[in-house]
């Protein structure tokens, strides 16, 4: 199936290929291959609400070729070394969302019954992961995610010697064939050791393999980027779609898609009325409604948004929530330009056991498909 036909696009898009390892609900510390389950979920859903499809390796080597194209936002999703919990956590998130992964995998380390954990792994060995299983694997192949090679054992490929270089690689690709019935297309070097070395690169391309991966961090373009040496961007935990206007290298849209516009919000003031549209008032009764202003200003990219406000906080009460617009009564911007105050309006009545105390104003500005925060922030009133 053909799913797009402009040669200037053909040739010159830019294809993100993401690498992760490892998901959990809390990640170990000060390991950053690991990413919590809740912000990956956010990942995968920001993807999806963008138009992203999962593509394989061997549907780049094919577009190569010239015998297929390629959705408008082709995007591979690469998992390395095979971690169980790529089987029991992020697959059901891949489905929800009808994407597919590319598993680099090590034989070595895939049980049948016994299950492995990564003790192989040096740099891990203070908290050691399950690895998966050879039925998961399958379970995944017939899913329609793929299981690439990442050698037998994982060895840094620019230390051993060339005979044993040449089984990690021609050694892994034959028994991931043999134990899932596939054709093993794509290689991930470890640790990236050995892609520009002009003898490993050799033995890749000679054990078979139509494309290969390094680790080296950077966006690979269809056109320009060698298919036995594709860069991938590595994903960390600090890679949120929550918009931290200071650090805007770590917004993920902005990873995947260096074009995406950025904002750079920030509340001006807060005005509060009562019902006869008197304001500057330092006391408000239980039972009030009020109408409360917000203006906030847009300092970078023009974007459309979704406005919501919460009011947290009642003296005696700690943290309660006593109102949130999300999602009746947000505020939706079209453009939400760069320039002057806008105004973000809502109407709340004070509750009739509130009490007299702080209360705190919290904005959160997302874009319009609301996957993605550009901003949360607030102030304190009476």
């Amino acid at each position: 199936m053909l799913w797009e036909d402009d040669q200037t696009l053909r040739e010159t898009r830019n294809l993100p290929i993401l690498a992760y390892h490892k998901v959990a609900d809390v990640p170990y510390p000060c390991d950053s291959a690991w990413v919590t389950l809740h912000v990956f979920s956010r990942q995968m859903a920001a993807l999806h609400a963008y138009g992203y499809t999962t593509v394989s390796f061997l549907d780049i080597v094919n577009f190569k070729k010239r015998s297929m194209a390629l959705p408008p936002r082709p995007i591979i999703l690469t998992f390395d070394d095979g971690y169980e919990c790529v089987y029991s956590l992020v697959r059901p998130i891949l489905s929800k969302f009808g994407f597919k992964a590319t598993c680099f995998i090590c034989p070595d380390y895939i049980g049948t019954e016994y299950r492995y954990d990564n003790s192989w792994d040096v740099g891990d060995r203070g908290w050691p992961t399950s690895m998966m299983l050879w039925k998961e694997a399958a379970i995944m192949q017939a899913e329609g995610h793929s299981c690439e090679a990442h050698t037998l054992s994982h060895p840094r490929l620019d230390t051993v010697n060339p005979w044993k270089a040449y089984r990690e690689i021609a050694g892994a690709k034959k028994e991931i064939e043999k134990r899932l019935n596939t054709a093993v297309t794509c290689f991930a070097y470890p640790f990236g050791d050995g892609v520009d070395s002009s003898f490993l690169r050799f033995l890749v391309s000679h054990s078979g393999y139509m494309s290969a991966v390094s680790y080296d961090s950077g966006m690979a373009n269809l056109a320009t980027s060698d298919i036995m040496a594709l860069p991938r961007i590595k994903i960390t935990q600090d890679h949120s779609v929550d918009l931290n206007s200071d650090h805007p290298e770590s917004f993920f849209m902005r990873i995947i898609d260096p074009s995406f516009p950025l904002p750079r919000i920030s509340i001006d003031h807060i005005e509060i009325y009562d019902s006869l549209g008197k304001g500057n008032r330092t006391f408000f009764a239980p039972g009030e409604c009020l109408t409360i202003e917000v203006f906030a200003v847009n300092n970078g990219c023009a974007v459309n948004v979704w406005a919501s406000l919460q009011i947290i906080g009642n003296a005696g009460k700690g943290d309660l929530l006593i109102f949130n617009s999300h999602p009746k009564t947000d505020v939706y911007k079209k453009p939400f330009t760069c320039g002057l105050p806008q105004e973000f309006t809502y109407i709340f009545r004070i509750p009739d056991d509130a009490a007299a105390g702080e209360y705190h104003f919290k904005l959160s500005i997302h874009d319009e498909l609301y996957v993605l925060r550009y901003f949360h922030g607030g102030a304190e009133g009476e």
